[in-house]
């Protein structure tokens, strides 16, 4: 503990409050290139704290950068719990935490130069295959401390890094622009086989540029895992404990019953090796944990912090999540999907007529609560007699996740790992697909 830390807490205790401290140091390294060109190289200080108070039994907050003005965001924080909302609960004492794998040596000493090796030497090699390819890629290194005290005794800190590539490919098509995304988490090892991305993503490119039409319809559709993260992600809203305290979850009343697919299982880890997510504890000092949410296709469990948990006579599953700029609040940690047993090419060669999505994008008018997508398939490809044989355009795809989860035709055998997201591809027997034809 500091010495401005436990200033802040001494002055919480003599006014008569109990109180938190939450602080974040650390570094945000970026690498990007911009239409195939080196663009930028970029080191940044992530540094500042937050408190977070209870004040005459209200919750106040404030936070700020600067240890010279402590006093200033202490009466700030005093004074936003004049209006601010019933706590309802006890800040945790400390407790004992789990093992997590979160730091990684290698990666905090990653050089920038072999960071920009790497980015360029894959640029050049996309582009030799697919010509005309124009790339945006970053590739970002974030090294962090985060420690949190409290008036409890609690008093606890860990270092974390973590590590992603993001490419963007944008390629000119019959007059239009076709969107190509791939996304690496490299936080377990700075480490990936150019040759083969650049193989998988000069095969999307050729058959991206044969044609196929698609009539309005029903179709069996495969969504790839960079596609599926948008599907899954419309479960998060319906779990999260807010959702549950403010009566707006279409999920509320129906914990332990199958409401999904038996092939579904859906977990909340907090402990993954080397997730976005994962810490040992969360934003408010409770160990975080692997919670299940969807077993077998059961419905199982909320997502809450301290003051959700409280406010719905649960206990917290170690989901609060912040920043030191900003209060906690309920939310994911590290969604798991549990793979199934089909390889994609079993998967395509078993269908007719249908789709296979790699990307997504926009959100229509679709209510996210109730778990609702009307999305457009950016790049999307057609099935015919168990082979791609063109890309799809002007297509839309929507549905209901808890609908259409009901009926999963199968799971991919491979996860993905997008850093706070591991899923296989999601294939479904019948979803509507709108069209210009």
């Amino acid at each position: 503990m500091t010495d401005e830390v436990e200033q802040l807490l001494s002055a919480a205790a003599l006014a008569g409050d109990t109180a938190e401290v939450y602080t974040e140091t650390g570094t945000v390294t970026t690498v990007a290139f911009q239409a195939n060109r080196s663009h930028a190289l970029e080191t940044r200080l992530v540094k500042g704290f937050g408190l977070r108070l209870i004040h005459e039994g209200r919750l106040g907050f404030a936070s700020g950068t600067n240890q010279e003005a402590l006093n200033d965001v202490f009466a700030a924080a005093t004074e936003t719990a004049g209006l601010g909302e019933l706590a309802g609960f006890e800040l945790p004492a400390k407790c004992d935490l789990p093992e997590t794998h979160i730091e990684n040596n290698r990666i905090a000493l990653l050089p920038v130069s072999r960071m920009l090796k790497a980015g360029a030497g894959l640029i050049q090699l996309c582009g030799e295959q697919i010509p005309g390819l124009k790339i945006d890629l970053s590739l970002e290194k974030t090294t962090t401390q985060t420690n949190l005290a409290n008036s409890q005794g609690l008093d606890a800190e860990y270092d974390k890094t973590t590590c992603a590539l993001n490419f963007e490919g944008l390629l000119l098509v019959d007059s239009r622009f076709v969107w190509f995304y791939e996304f690496m988490n490299l936080s377990r090892e700075f480490s990936f086989d150019p040759d083969t991305f650049a193989r998988h993503l000069a095969r999307l490119a050729e058959q991206a540029r044969q044609p196929a039409r698609l009539k309005t319809g029903r179709y069996p559709c495969i969504f790839t895992q960079s596609a599926a993260v948008d599907i899954i992600n419309t479960l998060r809203p319906a779990v999260n404990g807010k959702s549950l305290e403010k009566n707006m979850s279409p999920l509320i009343g129906r914990e332990n019953k199958k409401l999904f697919d038996e092939k579904l299982t859906v977990w909340d880890d907090g402990l993954l090796d080397f997730g976005f997510g994962s810490a040992p504890f969360d934003g408010e000092g409770s160990a975080q944990c692997r919670t299940p949410i969807i077993e077998g296709g059961i419905f199982r469990n909320f997502l809450f912090d301290l003051k959700t948990a409280a406010a719905t006579g649960r206990e917290s599953t170690g989901n609060a999540r912040r920043s030191y700029h900003s209060p906690p609040g309920p939310g994911a940690t590290n969604t798991v999907v549990e793979p199934g047993d089909l390889s994609l090419q079993q998967a395509i060669a078993g269908i007719k007529e249908g789709v296979l999505v790699y990307a997504l994008v926009g959100g229509g008018q679709s209510n996210v609560l109730a778990g609702d997508f009307s999305v457009n398939i950016s790049l999307g490809y057609k099935i015919e007699n168990g082979e791609v044989i063109g890309r799809v355009k002007d297509a839309m795809v929507a549905g209901n996740i808890f609908e259409i989860s009901r009926k999963i035709a199968g799971l991919g055998d491979t996860l993905y790992d997008f850093g706070s997201v591991q899923l296989p591809f999601l294939m479904f027997d019948d979803l509507p697909i709108a069209t210009e034809e």
